[in-house]
């Protein structure tokens, strides 16, 4: 589990791609920033990893095949800057939201533009997931907890606060950008239970 803000940058050191799965390093901007050892979870551009192995501050990561389906971790290429926060703690404090670290989709970056020393994005997810998103609603977008200020017909709008853009990969975005997308947590239970035509208060009644 996660919270959505990003601990420090990462530098794709490398990329091998293998019949079924692809291998990932990553060179963290802060070397030391993380207590991790092989088997911790790291999350890369909001993707749950596992750390496989660590040599030389680079951490190494195998992506499955579903994974790199799903993500944008397909495009991933040397040089290129990531996202990474690791695992919450039972003892931390949830200033982002509760992010799973499992992607729904990719969401594509429609347009940008300067708001004096802000930064907002429009963004179009894929339609199917667009009933699970709603103003004011909390979303994660490469792993970066955001809040949504506006819905449109087919798109959403984020604002991006200096700190935000500084810190995190958002300040290499460019329209067209395919970034991985994690619609809130709750309101996915919530569909789930709408589309079963499961009534919650039903279940309730019957443990009484």
């Amino acid at each position: 589990m996660f919270t959505g803000i990003i601990q420090t940058l990462g530098t794709v050191i490398a990329v091998q791609h293998q019949s079924e799965h692809q291998i990932l390093a990553c060179q963290p901007a802060e070397s030391g920033i993380f207590q991790v050892h092989p088997g911790s979870s790291i999350a890369v551009n909001g993707v749950c990893l596992t750390v496989k192995s660590m040599q030389d501050h680079l951490l190494w990561f195998d992506v499955s095949h579903e994974t790199l389906a799903r993500t944008n971790l397909q495009y991933m290429q040397s040089g290129q800057k990531v996202n990474l926060e690791p695992a919450a703690r039972l003892q931390d404090r949830l200033d982002g939201h509760l992010v799973s670290g499992h992607v729904d989709g990719l969401a594509e970056i429609v347009a940008q533009r300067a708001l004096g020393d802000t930064w907002q994005f429009e963004i179009r997810p894929p339609q199917e997931l667009l009933p699970f998103i709603a103003v004011k609603g909390s979303v994660c977008i490469d792993g970066v907890s955001l809040t949504v200020n506006q819905l449109k017909s087919d798109r959403f709008v984020i604002d991006i606060i200096p700190f935000t853009w500084e810190h995190t990969v958002m300040q290499y975005y460019q329209p067209g950008y395919q970034a991985n997308l994690e619609v809130d947590l709750i309101a996915r239970y919530v569909a789930r239970l709408l589309q079963s035509g499961t009534n919650p208060a039903q279940i309730e009644s019957r443990r009484k």
